[in-house]
C-alpha cells in the first residue's frame, strides 16, 4: 500500500513538472507589454493586464497552424505579439518595434499571412483617416 502511495506521489510531481507555469508566463507579458506600450507612448494598457493570464494558458495549448485563435479586441494586439513572439512566429525585433515609426506592428491586430487574419487593416484604415492614398 505504502509503495503504492509513492508511487502516485511521484508520478503527481512529474505530471505538476511538466506543466507550464502559467502564472510565470503571465507575468512575463505583462511586463514586456507594459515596457513596449511605456516604450511607444500608447494606450490600452488595462486591456492587455487583464487578459494575460487567459492568453498565457490559451497560448502554450493552442497550434497555430492546425487551431484558430479569435480575438474580438484588436486593442489587445500588443498581448498577442508578445505570445506570437514566444512561440516563434515573429522575431524579438518585429516584438521590440511595437508602435514605433516603420514598425508593421500598430496598436491593433494586423493581418499576417497564416497567423492572424483580420476582417480590417488598421493600417489602411489609419492612411484613409489622414487622406493619404492605400
Amino acid at each position: 500500500m505504502v509503495g503504492h502511495y509513492v508511487r502516485y506521489v511521484i508520478r503527481n510531481m512529474e505530471n505538476k513538472l511538466e506543466q507550464p507555469n502559467y502564472k510565470e508566463i503571465a507575468r512575463q507579458s505583462r511586463s514586456k507589454c507594459l515596457k513596449l506600450v511605456w516604450k511607444a507612448q500608447t494606450s490600452h494598457s488595462g486591456s492587455l493586464l487583464s487578459c494575460a493570464d487567459i492568453m498565457a494558458v490559451l497560448f502554450e495549448k493552442i497550434d497555430l497552424d492546425r487551431d484558430k485563435f479569435i480575438l474580438s479586441a484588436g486593442w489587445k494586439a500588443c498581448m498577442l505579439y508578445y505570445h506570437l513572439w514566444r512561440k516563434g512566429k515573429i522575431t524579438e525585433g518585429e516584438l521590440n518595434s511595437y508602435c514605433m515609426p516603420g514598425s508593421k506592428f500598430i496598436g491593433l491586430a494586423e493581418p499576417m499571412k497564416k497567423i492572424v487574419k483580420c476582417n480590417c487593416n488598421a493600417k489602411k484604415r489609419i492612411q484613409v483617416e489622414k487622406g493619404t492614398k492605400t
